[in-house]
């Protein structure tokens, strides 16, 4: 499984993995936990996860779904990637599985974006079910 993670829950994973390596979990000090605040935190350079925050990461890393993307030009955002018209509105763009994701080359100047970052609510529910169909 691949999921893409900001820097702040990069950091929140990293230091939930050396706590529980440590054994940690079984007895907790919290006289030595600013160790795992640190790593969380990167040293103070992002700002930590809330509960909220990490409750959604949790829920990221356990859904079974393949994640989604599109093709964003990363010159002009609103433009969208599809293979049959090239660059053009969001809703025509296509979209693409992990597997894809991992395997093709992007058009020029392309960047992958996942569905969930996207700012405004497109027709996800309708995207999701399409990806669905074509990847069973």
């Amino acid at each position: 499984m691949i999921i893409n993670v900001s820097d702040r829950e990069f950091h929140t994973i990293l230091a939930a993995l050396r706590w529980w390596q440590s054994g940690e979990g079984e007895r907790i000090d919290h006289s030595e936990f600013w160790v795992y605040d640190e790593l969380a935190t990167n040293d103070g350079e992002v700002k930590e996860l809330t509960l909220a925050e990490i409750d959604d990461l949790c829920e990221r890393i356990n859904d079974p779904r393949p994640q989604v993307y599109l093709i964003q030009n990363k010159f002009t955002p609103e433009l969208w990637w599809s293979n049959e018209t090239g660059w053009g509105s969001c809703a025509g763009a296509d979209l693409f599985n992990g597997t894809e994701q991992l395997s093709l080359n992007l058009p020029v100047d392309g960047i992958w974006v996942p569905l969930e970052d996207l700012p405004i609510e497109v027709d996800r529910k309708e995207r999701e079910i399409r990806l669905w169909q074509r990847v069973i």
